[in-house]
């Protein structure tokens, strides 16, 4: 009875252990900004996905960071009204892509699957870090311990994520819990913009390189028989690149005749869609910039629509809604990318006229700097005649103070408080731009910062100089 009893209560314990794992999978999400410090590809994640509209999906892609830089569903949505995402995690595996689509389909139900090959015949595994991107996000479950028993690497970090990011505690700065790209509200459907031009100096397709394997083999047909089993049609996808050679696209080509599926392959049809190697690469032939990611988002949006569109699910205003709110979460952080980008005083200034931004500044009026004054004065009618000031414009309302040796504005807009201040040889900083008391000063004696109120955060800091009687931008 004795060991009847131990064994019930050794697996009740089990079961017991597992259900609490289940929990902590469930509470502890770690931010995977925190491995390398940044993100960059933060969109592509888990809560991302998991805040689409249930079963609202038309086509889903699959893949690496190819992908979630070179598709912008956004683009699709508003030019072809199908709804899509990129599901997708960097350098990623096939049989984490398995895993990614068994994810999608408990809460999806798609007509189409966009694969991207990479994986397929590039690599077998990620990095290990990369891993930790792919996976971390998702809770703990019997399918996440499936595919973390799959991996070449300690298994403990993947299961408790916060033993790894444990470890940085000591390295943590300001930055890396107030990145942008980490908004809730900057969800553009899995698609990491790049605004950068880097021209790739090398013909695409070229000899050489890796084949597929036969565990990849394996993994494909796996996401192949559950595409069917969904009756959801694979289509498998290639962008533009200059490590994709043609032995791989070879293999590719004659995998998807086997299996009777298509295969896109844009290496093959730059000319086709306009593509220019010296403008539509971000970092010189791996990852697409907006402005690649456009020409390749058009020409599967007119696939989309010539070969599924009469598939395409109806949607309700909820859902048109959601999707026409994460057009304008891209549309507005392009903005804000330009904002930031600005060289030109005069230009920032236009931002008075938008009622997106309020325009902070906090300087003195010295000798050293008169032209700054000077333009700030034609700008406002002779209102600068004192050795300090602040500055705070909302569009029509423009509030001012000034003195002789210290001011200081206090307003609340929105919810936040905004303080400036400005002191004329003080012990403290002489010059203060903060929102609820933090502080987004730069070094110079006049600071300027632009507050974006749909982000409702600040998004742009410099600091004003001159150099050869022109007025110059400084930023970090």
């Amino acid at each position: 009875m004795k060991r009847i009893v131990n064994g019930v209560w050794i697996c009740g314990g089990g079961i017991f252990f597992f259900f609490l794992i289940i929990i902590y999978g469930r509470l502890i999400k770690p931010d995977t900004n925190i491995l390398n410090g940044k993100n960059e590809n933060s969109n592509g994640n888990y809560k991302g996905f998991m805040d689409l509209p249930s079963n609202s999906l038309d086509y889903l892609v699959i893949g690496s960071s190819n992908v979630f830089m070179d598709i912008d569903p956004t683009y699709i949505w508003k030019h072809y009204q199908a709804t899509g995402y990129n599901f997708v995690s960097p350098g990623q595996p096939l049989y984490i892509s398995k895993f990614y689509l068994d994810e999608a389909l408990k809460t999806q139900k798609p007509k189409v699957i966009f694969l991207d090959v990479l994986g397929l015949a590039m690599y077998e595994h990620a990095t290990e870090s990369y891993t930790h991107l792919g996976l971390d996000y998702f809770p703990l479950s019997f399918s996440k311990l499936k595919v973390i028993s799959e991996l070449p690497y300690s298994k403990n970090s993947f299961i408790f994520p916060s033993l790894l990011y444990h470890s940085r505690v000591g390295e943590l700065q300001k930055a890396d819990f107030s990145l942008l790209e980490n908004e809730e509200r900057t969800n553009f459907l899995g698609y990491t913009p790049s605004y950068q031009i880097v021209p790739c100096d090398e013909s695409l397709l070229p000899s050489g390189g890796k084949y597929i394997t036969d565990n990849n083999i394996k993994y494909f047909n796996e996401i192949y028989q559950r595409c069917i089993e969904n009756n959801i049609t694979l289509v498998l996808l290639k962008t533009p690149n200059r490590e994709w050679t043609v032995e791989m696209s070879d293999a590719v080509t004659d995998l998807a005749q086997k299996y009777g599926i298509e295969y896109i392959e844009f290496n093959s049809i730059l000319e086709k869609i306009d593509f220019e190697l010296s403008e539509d690469f971000c970092d010189g032939g791996k990852h697409l910039n907006y402005y690649g990611a456009i020409k390749v988002s058009r020409y599967l949006g007119n696939y989309l629509l010539e070969n599924f569109g009469e598939a395409f699910k109806r949607k309700d205003r909820s859902t048109t809604d959601f999707y026409d709110e994460c057009v304008y979460n891209l549309e507005h952080y392009s903005e804000v990318v330009k904002i930031r980008g600005m060289q030109s005083l005069r230009e920032i200034m236009q931002l008075k006229e938008n009622d997106s931004y309020l325009i902070l500044f906090s300087g003195q009026n010295t000798t050293d700097n008169y032209r700054i004054t000077e333009f700030l004065n034609d700008e406002f009618s002779q209102i600068i005649d004192m050795n300090t000031y602040v500055l705070l414009i909302d569009n029509e309302n423009v509030y001012l103070r000034q003195d002789e040796n210290s001011c200081c504005l206090e307003k609340s807009i929105g919810g936040r408080i905004f303080y400036l201040e400005s002191n004329l040889g003080g012990l403290v900083s002489q010059s203060k731009i903060q929102v609820d008391y933090r502080n987004y000063s730069q070094q110079g004696i006049v600071n300027i910062a632009i507050y974006d109120k749909f982000y409702e955060q600040i998004v742009d800091s410099a600091y004003l100089d001159e150099k050869d009687g022109e007025i110059i931008i400084f930023r970090n």
